[in-house]
């Protein structure tokens, strides 16, 4: 296997990796937690990085012990970048209507209905 072959795992691998079933892989793929690319038609792989991070320290005890994890993969070039690009994202938006549209959509269930 090269090395470039190395960097991926198939569904199977990277549930054996995690300790979990394929179900859940797949399910993870399907709710966006895990990536998982094409490689042809119907092929899938998984990069062994996004399954690394996929494991996620359970913190216990005061809330803001967070906030030192929080800092990890802090990059403060790709930071200043995302504020350039999100610099008046919202101007000349209606912010009430913008509201609205949002409790409006969080009452309903998850086909577009109202609840009941």
């Amino acid at each position: 296997m090269s090395e470039e072959e190395g960097d991926y795992y198939t569904a199977s691998e990277a549930a054996r990796a995690l300790r979990v079933s394929r179900t859940t892989i797949w399910r993870w793929i399907g709710e966006g937690r895990l990536a998982a690319y094409h490689v042809g038609g119907r092929t899938l792989r998984i990069r062994r990085e996004d399954v690394r991070k996929a494991l996620r320290p359970v913190i216990h005890g005061p809330e803001d012990r967070w906030v030192d994890d929080m800092w990890v993969d802090y990059d403060p070039v790709a930071a200043k970048e995302a504020l350039r690009q999100a610099a008046g994202i919202l101007a000349g938006v209606d912010t009430t209507a913008l509201k609205k549209e949002i409790r409006e959509s969080r009452e309903q269930d998850s086909r577009g209905r109202p609840p009941g």
